[in-house]
């Protein structure tokens, strides 16, 4: 029986094993797929609740957090002007 993994959000690339040194090998088609090159700088990160550990690119986690921070930055607009057009409408009552 074949399991369709498709759905899920996480995908499974393989397994692999720490050797003595402490270090793993990352299986080529998550290198490829990755694109992860040699040299580049990963950031080990425990996931949530301690369940394991994700890699991130530096350069990806940048890029991720200065989109969150526009979206937080049009989000605290929207709120303002909310909170601007609410006043205006109770000022009109």
């Amino acid at each position: 029986m074949e399991i369709d993994l498709s759905r899920y959000r996480f995908k499974i690339f393989g397994s692999t094993s720490i050797n003595s040194r402490g270090q793993v090998v990352i299986p080529i088609s998550a290198r490829r797929e990755m694109e992860f090159d040699d040299g580049d700088t990963l950031l080990a990160v425990r996931a949530p609740h301690g369940a394991g550990l994700m890699l991130f690119k530096v350069e990806t986690i940048e890029k991720m957090m200065s989109k969150m921070g526009d979206e937080l930055t049009g989000f605290a607009k929207m709120v303002q002007d909310y909170k601007a057009q609410k006043t205006t409408d109770e000022e009109g009552k």
